[in-house]
């Protein structure tokens, strides 16, 4: 994530911005850092009575278009001065547009392009605020219908995006009409179809939601429109989110898209029929497709008295890295309820978290999402056994790796699907290597070369201490590299190998060959080991597997990796009987036969033709067919490849889940 390194910077120097050294704007706009596209702009500094505008050079990197201003109004004057701000993006200085620079800013975008992944990031602070005084806070973005490179042409702009953070009063959040207009605007706020406020006598605002910290805030979302004719510089509509009882907000760390969306969304929301001209015109103008974001501006709209107006911090954050996996997912079951926890995440641009639930070992799905807690009761479970996982979001809507499984039982059908990562894996290499130990390299190499120093194995150890009853196993393992080939995997029995000591040397004796598999370029493959697994869990329960024979060079993902995913071990075992209540007898249901080359048959009694089902997953617990119940005897092609699947029928209340094998 770009500016990632910048953030902890801010924490630490804004508090001692003021004392920090300082320049002084003395021109109308000042490039302050050009590979950036960072500028500041001070159209107050040639008043009567100067009103300085101050930035750490030193800091630009950190802080962005960071500024503080001393403002004081010319005498005998109360209405707009100016609009000393920073910008990030496209900026002009002496004669001279300097385009934004993509990579480092994430502008020009146009908004068809626009992604979640650009997000604003601002702060703001004032004080020695005179009696009086008549300010506000505010953000521009700058659109333009040129070419990405071209300077904005404000007269011919047809949508203005402005957000506002704080004010020196509130806002009235009334409609002004064309027949009522404040000089050439007028304007409408986006309100819910149903419902009377009853202090203003019109439909409740619309808002639009963000939170910081956990923290809800609500913006009042208004549509301006002009009375000037079409063609002219104001044949446009303006969009401002105006928060709501004028609460200031501690910083922004939002999506951009995330407002643009919204002024094109909630046009519906605008009390005026459908055919009304300014609903056209929204439509005609707002988020146009084609339009170029070129840059954003934050600053302060400054009328009356005295006062010290900063951008504590003002950049753009360009992050394409989903936020880390949540951890410690645990549940249980408490009074018929699925009560989960897990640690809160201490990234501070998570936004949400989404909950992730399986049946029986089915898919998984989501159940609850935009979760702001750490905590969640699932109340709607029923007699059947459940697993769950959860993920993280950021501000950019990012998804993270799922958290680790857990199941929850409530029944007595006890069919359950987790998954284990290796406690110990490592490559060994031949000839002159051979005394050396690979145990915390990110990934594993395999190769077999008649070269004296190629030859490269790996192995694996998985602890499988706390099941029992293994119905399928599956080995997953992340090829890292660009070459495909087939890979032997083999048993080993010698469980006593560490990661830290194992060597060409010293390494277990290799057992019989499982099978071998094909490998394609930088993905996972699959392979199932549920005999050899169904063995090994007979004795101590600690599984080892060996890897040789690469017909190409190949790299696997270790525990150790820090962008891949571990070896995984994907296991369905039974906690109990298969059936999902007592008085289920699995004479009620035949399936036959088992195993199978293609077709499987059912015999059922007593069948539910309005609401039975048959569903048949694969190993790693994917729904791939499913149907309903027509008769007594029916049939199903099995279309999949040949390997284990579970076939769940459910009829009426009752569940019954078997195992069948494709040959």
């Amino acid at each position: 994530m770009k500016k990632i390194t910048f953030f902890i910077t801010v924490l630490l120097t804004t508090i001692h911005f003021v004392n920090a050294q300082q320049t002084t704007v003395t021109s109308f706009n000042t490039l302050i850092k050009s590979n950036h596209n960072f500028g500041i702009t001070n159209p107050l500094i040639n008043a009567t009575t100067p009103s300085p505008m101050t930035y750490d050079p030193s800091q630009v990197d950190a802080l962005g278009a960071a500024f503080s201003i001393d403002y004081t109004n010319e005498p005998g004057t109360t209405g707009f001065d100016g609009y000393p701000s920073g910008t990030v993006g496209g900026f002009k200085v002496s004669g001279t547009y300097y385009p934004g620079n993509v990579a480092a800013c994430g502008m020009p975008v146009q908004i068809k392009d626009l992604t979640h992944n650009l997000r604003f990031n601002w702060k703001t602070s004032q004080e020695n605020i005179s009696a009086g005084a008549k300010w506000w806070a505010t953000i521009n973005v700058i659109f333009d219908n040129g070419t990405a490179n071209s300077e904005p042409d404000p007269t011919t702009r047809d949508y203005d995006l402005v957000i506002q953070n704080v004010s020196y009063e509130n806002d009235d959040f009334t409609d002004r009409g064309p027949t009522n207009p404040s000089g050439s605007q007028y304007w409408y706020f986006a309100r819910e179809k149903t419902g009377i406020d009853p202090v203003t006598n019109l439909k409740p605002l619309k808002f639009f939601e963000i939170y910081i910290d956990g923290v809800l805030y609500k913006f009042a979302v208004r549509y301006k429109f002009f009375t000037a004719s079409s063609g002219t510089k104001s044949d446009k509509v303006h969009l401002k989110f105006i928060p709501l009882d004028n609460i200031k907000m501690p910083y922004f760390d939002h999506s951009l898209k995330k407002f643009i969306d919204c002024t094109k969304d909630y046009i519906q929301y605008i009390d005026l029929p459908e055919t009304a001209d300014e609903i056209i015109l929204a439509h005609q103008k707002v988020a146009l497709d084609d339009l170029w974001i070129k840059s954003i501006s934050a600053g302060y709209e400054v009328y009356l008295g005295s006062m010290t107006l900063r951008n504590d911090y003002f950049y753009t954050t360009i992050d394409n890295t989903a936020p880390d996996a949540l951890t410690n997912l645990s549940g249980v079951n408490q009074s018929g309820e699925a009560v989960l926890n897990w640690d809160a995440s201490t990234n501070p641009a998570l936004d949400t978290s989404t909950l992730y639930r399986s049946e029986n070992g089915g898919p998984y799905s989501v159940i609850a999402s935009d979760l702001r807690t750490n905590t969640y009761t699932d109340n709607t479970v029923s007699n059947q056994n459940y697993s769950y996982y959860v993920t993280a979001t950021d501000r950019s809507y990012q998804e993270s790796m799922a958290s680790n499984i857990v199941n929850v039982n409530f029944s007595s059908s006890s069919l359950v699907s987790t998954t284990f990562t290796t406690v110990d894996d490592a490559h060994v290499r031949i000839g002159s290597n051979a005394g050396d130990n690979y145990g915390s390299t990110g990934n594993m190499q395999l190769r077999e070369t008649t070269n004296i120093d190629g030859t490269r194995q790996a192995f694996l150890k998985f602890d499988l201490s706390s099941i029992d009853n293994v119905v399928s196993a599956v080995l997953r393992l992340r090829n890292t590299g660009a070459n495909t080939g087939t890979v032997d995997l083999n048993r080993v029995a010698n469980d006593s190998w560490f990661e830290n000591t194992i060597t060409w040397n010293n390494q277990p004796d290799i057992g019989d060959k499982i099978g071998t598999y094909q490998f394609d370029a930088i993905g996972n493959f699959d392979m199932d080991v549920t005999t050899y697994v169904n063995l090994e869990i007979q004795g101590d329960k600690i599984v080892s597997f060996a890897l040789n024979n690469a017909s190409a060079f190949m790299t696997v993902s270790s525990k150790d990796s820090t962008t891949d995913p571990a070896p995984q071990l994907i296991v369905v075992y039974n906690q109990g009987t298969t059936l999902a209540v007592k008085e289920f007898s699995e004479s009620d249901i035949v399936v036959y036969p088992n195993p199978t080359s293609s077709k499987v048959n059912f015999t059922i009694k007593n069948p539910d033709l309005k609401t039975g089902t048959v569903e048949v997953f694969d190993s790693l617990g994917r729904l791939v067919q499913q149907s309903r119940i027509l008769n007594s005897n029916m049939s199903l092609e099995l279309n999949g490849l040949p390997g284990i699947y579970f076939v769940k029928i459910k009829n009426g209340v009752r569940i019954l889940t078997k195992r069948v094998i494709k040959q």
